[in-house]
């Protein structure tokens, strides 16, 4: 709840009205919704105002984007994504320093918690929650990606017709670790969609290069880049998967492919 510091200097900052910053507190009051909601609902205040002040409330730093430089992938992934999505905290680098970000500088668990895992020398920092999760979902990393990826940069490039794909068996997709690389790479992508609680899939071929994109709460984030050279076998093998044709090429399919995450069953639209 948004104490009458952080008002104080909401309404300093000409933000907000004291007759704004009266109805909320009374609506706050009678309904037991923050008066942070109230200013956020009533538009009277946006997030970014009200996480500048408390960040100035807190004395810390307010970081308005999270950007590619800032982003140490293992720095993130020293901390469970569960962790950081429910507690909305992620660890970045800025200007040489390990600095974690917080949307509630008052919450000081995590932040600790956060702090003792990376080795207890990290500064907080204050940004919005949508800031966080963006960063979150567009930087932390895929586990076991890039040396699956990696396992492809020895090997000429493979036609479909030249990888065993391997039987297709009803298990779980976690059971991985003896599979094909493309087997491997492929339960990956769904995994960690999954994981991530993504919607959507996308893998899009381009002139040199391929991408995959998680779309997670109704925006797409590139999370992989495989090697060009695989697009046709990683293609072939959601085709498989999805009981598609794999020599058509030219009429779009449907299909569906069930699968299992950690004993979950998961029905996917191809």
């Amino acid at each position: 709840m948004i104490t009458k510091s952080i008002i104080d200097i909401l309404l300093e900052k000409k933000i907000i009205t004291s007759a704004q910053a009266l109805e909320c507190q009374a609506h706050a009051e009678e309904t037991g919704q923050s008066v942070e909601l109230c200013l956020l609902e009533k538009n009277f205040a946006s997030a970014s105002d009200l996480a500048q002040a408390a960040a100035q409330m807190a004395g810390l730093p307010y970081v308005e984007k999270v950007t590619d430089a800032m982003a140490d992938l293992t720095v993130m992934a020293k901390i469970p994504l569960k962790f950081l999505r429910d507690n909305v905290v992620i660890p970045v680098v800025i200007d040489g320093q390990l600095t974690i970000l917080t949307a509630n500088p008052n919450n000081f668990q995590p932040l600790d918690e956060v702090n003792m895992l990376l080795g207890g020398t990290a500064r907080y920092a204050v940004a919005t929650e949508k800031v966080i999760i963006d960063a979150i979902n567009r930087y932390y990393p895929l586990e076991g990606s890039k040396q699956m990826i990696a396992a492809f940069e020895k090997e000429e490039e493979l036609g479909p017709e030249e990888v065993d794909f391997g039987a297709i068996e009803e298990k779980d997709i976690m059971a991985m670790a003896s599979e094909a690389p493309i087997i491997k790479l492929v339960n990956n992508i769904l995994f960690q969609a999954a994981k991530r609680g993504a919607s959507d899939i996308h893998i899009e071929p381009f002139e040199k290069e391929l991408e995959v994109r998680y779309r997670i709460d109704g925006v797409l984030y590139p999370v992989m880049t495989p090697p060009k050279r695989i697009q046709g076998a990683l293609v072939s093998r959601i085709k498989i998967m999805a009981n598609l044709n794999i020599a058509e090429k030219r009429m779009p399919q449907d299909g569906r492919i069930d699968i299992k995450v950690a004993g979950k069953p998961i029905d996917i639209r191809v």
